[in-house]
């Protein structure tokens, strides 16, 4: 009962929060005509709600319990959501929004799965982008003001009235005869790159 409740006030609260916050973007490249792979931790998931705003965007959720409650959220805001994780369902899931880009939608992603280990990029980005042949829009989010919840992902709910800004990076590509090395290179330096952006957002910040 109770977290039926909290599913369904949690479309309100991120849309209160996101009536009182002031979020700007940042753009240090211009974003591809072709639809794009949006990639950021798990823990600014708050944050990516403002893209479903703006664009046509999918996404994938777990299919775990906790999964489903934040489901109402996404759909709230404009998201097409398909259901599975890198531990159920996350091969058929990705295949939907490989398809789904061909439809002309981008697709959001947490880099460090639904599980974690925190902040450590997991083969599902780079297998889309391989596979599907579109870029890779590394993006992070940074709040003036905010609370960071003891949950594995380091989840940060920013502050009402605080100021924020989302840093979206340069496109990745990833060649279609990349081989396990070369993803595992790949992943490493999208790791040190998201860092970088968040390191970026603090500054513009102060």
């Amino acid at each position: 009962m109770i977290k039926k409740l909290a599913s369904s006030l949690a479309p309100l609260f991120i849309d209160f929060l996101y009536k009182t916050c002031r979020i700007k973007e940042k753009f240090l490249s211009s974003l591809p005509y072709s639809p794009v792979i949006y990639a950021g931790w798990h823990g600014i998931l708050p944050g990516i709600f403002l893209l479903g705003r703006k664009r046509k965007i999918a996404t994938i959720v777990s299919k775990s319990e906790d999964g489903e409650l934040i489901v109402p959220a996404f759909k709230k805001f404009g998201f097409t959501v398909f259901r599975g994780s890198s531990h159920r369902g996350g091969i058929p899931a990705l295949k939907q929004l490989a398809n789904i880009l061909k439809q002309g939608y981008d697709v959001g992603l947490a880099v460090d799965g639904s599980q974690g280990p925190l902040h450590k990029v997991q083969g599902g980005v780079l297998f889309l982008a391989r596979h599907s042949g579109y870029p890779i829009v590394p993006l992070n989010v940074v709040y003036k003001y905010s609370i960071t919840l003891p949950s594995w992902d380091k989840m940060e709910i920013p502050i009402p009235f605080s100021s924020g800004v989302v840093v979206y990076g340069k496109p990745l590509y990833v060649s279609k005869s990349a081989n396990k090395d070369e993803i595992n290179k790949l992943a490493l330096e999208l790791e040190k790159y998201l860092f970088y952006l968040g390191t970026l957002g603090k500054e513009w910040l102060r």
